[in-house]
């Protein structure tokens, strides 16, 4: 995810895309702690869980474009 929060799905490897298909939306970024150390999850696991995804997605061939996809507190 860049500053504006827009990003590109990946797959096998960075900037690849995604298989036609649906997907369940599940968020997570690392940042380094101040001071270094191992990454965490900025958000602490609130949008990973499998049964309540942030979102669901369907791929179709061609270009792509999910919209926004807004994350609220959890």
């Amino acid at each position: 995810m860049d500053q504006t929060g827009a990003f590109q799905a990946s797959y096998f490897g960075i900037g690849d895309g995604a298989p036609v298909g649906e997907y369940k939306v599940l968020v997570f970024m690392l940042e380094t702690p101040p001071g270094g150390g191992l990454p965490v999850d900025r958000f602490q696991g609130r949008y990973l869980n499998e049964d309540h995804p942030v979102a669901t997605l369907t791929v179709r061939p061609g270009e792509n474009d999910c919209g926004t996809i807004e994350l609220g507190k959890k």
